[in-house]
């Protein structure tokens, strides 16, 4: 996502809403600068700048880091990738991969984890919360999106990661989600 963004507190959750009860038939990671880039971590995978999330109804969204809660947060963005990230980062499609597939056959319920004192918040809203991930849901299958990275070094990193950073990774397991943070008291 470029600096600058146009996302709102409203267009989050307005995003959320619309996409729970899709059906997700393409998932396309970007941000990969190599051919031959190293994605896949283990309990996590790496999307650099952001996931596009296309529906078996032509809508298209978008999660990607970005900076209209301060830097960074995770928004979640009504449209295609051509249309967001003005740098064409390349994307690779992971429609086929095993914690996307389930997405293809059962509509999705998305919600916002919102969080205070996870991102560099701006000056005029230093307490109100920032979106740092999206849970997608079907039917028993989770998956998070989140504005993480690693973070080993810092005294704010959970489980060696930081949330609301200019990074995105993606992660269906549970324990993982839950040891740096990602815990779903605060949803819209």
């Amino acid at each position: 996502m470029p600096d600058c963004s146009a996302a709102t507190r409203a267009s989050v959750v307005a995003a959320a809403r619309d996409l729970t009860g899709s059906v997700i038939t393409n998932v396309t990671y970007y941000g990969f600068s190599f051919e031959n880039e190293d994605w896949d971590c283990g309990q996590y995978h790496q999307a650099t700048m952001g996931v596009e999330l296309a529906c078996s109804d032509g809508r298209q969204y978008v999660a990607c880091w970005g900076d209209a809660f301060g830097h960074f947060g995770l928004e979640l963005v009504a449209g295609a990738a051509d249309d967001i990230f003005l740098n064409a980062p390349e994307g690779r499609d992971f429609s086929r991969h095993a914690w996307w597939v389930p997405f293809a056959r059962s509509a999705v319920s998305a919600r916002i984890i919102w969080r205070v004192g996870y991102v560099d918040r701006v000056a005029s809203e230093p307490d109100e919360p920032a979106p740092v991930a999206v849970t997608l849901v079907c039917d028993q299958h989770l998956v998070w999106v989140a504005a993480a990275g690693r973070g080993d070094n810092s005294p704010m990193s959970r489980g060696g990661f930081l949330l609301g950073t200019d990074d995105v990774l993606v992660t269906a397991d549970r324990q993982f989600a839950h040891s740096i943070g990602l815990r779903g008291r605060r949803y819209r």
